[in-house]
């Protein structure tokens, strides 16, 4: 089984082009711009934390498929992070909670433009922040994973 990379890159440019559009009224409350919203191999180095959203890759995964096709998922985190953190109250609460809602209504379940994929499921995920990072952001990740049928090689 081969896993098209072609295919996990256009998903993940999907989610960014559809966040990027998304309006002010959306993006503002976050506190984030568009030009925040970016693909990256992960949402840190060892030494930098990105604030904003990250759009990055995570591992595939094989589904049932038919006698001539397999299913693909193919996993792509989105992970919010702003400054903040433990040392912040709970009135960031309803950041966490807008952007997780606006995620997956936009994504579970939805039409793709990309050909092959024909359903997408939503899942929470867990970022881990490496330890001088993780009390001073507030993160949320969800786990989309677009599934595609492709013919069997």
């Amino acid at each position: 089984m081969v896993f098209d990379p072609t295919i996990h890159i256009q998903a993940m440019e999907h989610i960014r082009d559809t966040l990027q559009g998304l309006s002010a009224e959306f993006l503002h409350p976050l506190r984030i711009t568009k030009d925040e919203v970016r693909i990256r191999k992960k949402p840190w180095t060892k030494d930098r934390i990105y604030p904003g959203v990250t759009i990055h890759p995570e591992k595939e995964e094989l589904g049932l498929g038919t006698c001539s096709t397999d299913d693909i998922g193919y996993g792509c985190v989105v992970s919010y992070i702003r400054r903040g953190g433990m040392h912040v109250e709970d009135d960031n609460l309803d950041r966490v909670i807008r952007f997780r809602s606006e995620v997956r209504s936009r994504f579970f379940r939805q039409p793709w433009p990309i050909d092959c994929i024909y359903t997408c499921g939503v899942e929470p995920a867990v970022l881990l922040l490496p330890r001088e990072f993780e009390n001073h952001y507030e993160i949320s990740s969800l786990l989309l994973r677009p599934w595609s049928e492709e013919e069997r090689q």
